[in-house]
């Protein structure tokens, strides 16, 4: 593994990649793959995360202090409560869609036996 620095021009930022090599053995040669690890700062030289950041966040007052536990598990709860509504409207939305579709399978096959009844007759005249 090998820390790749690479400038970008256009952006005038220098992100930061972890390079490695492995053996390709279909093409049967050396192949590698490199992995964002984040861009250097201009100023301090350091890395900096690209990342985003998660969608828990601990608010500037609970950084200061110890972790306060409460409003972690409050922001959890409200969380869980807006997936939980999510989750619920796409089990209703697929019901209906489901509704739906069997509506139309049923105008289908009975446009389908009207089809067959009309052209029943003629085939028989032909024959």
């Amino acid at each position: 593994m090998a820390i790749i620095d690479s400038y970008n021009k256009k952006r005038g930022v220098t992100y930061v990649y972890d390079s490695f090599s492995y053996w390709d053995k279909e093409l049967k040669q050396p192949r590698s793959k490199r992995r964002l690890l984040g861009r250097r700062d201009p100023d301090t030289g350091e890395l900096v995360s690209t990342r985003k950041p998660k969608t828990m966040v601990v608010t500037a007052a609970n950084a200061d202090s110890d972790t306060d536990y409460a409003t972690l598990y409050r922001q959890s709860q409200e969380i869980l409560r807006e997936k939980d509504a999510l989750t619920l409207r796409l089990r209703k939305e697929l019901a209906e869609a489901q509704h739906r579709l069997l509506k139309q399978s049923k105008c289908i096959a009975k446009a389908l036996e009207t089809l067959n009844v009309l052209t029943s007759p003629e085939e028989q005249a032909h024959a």
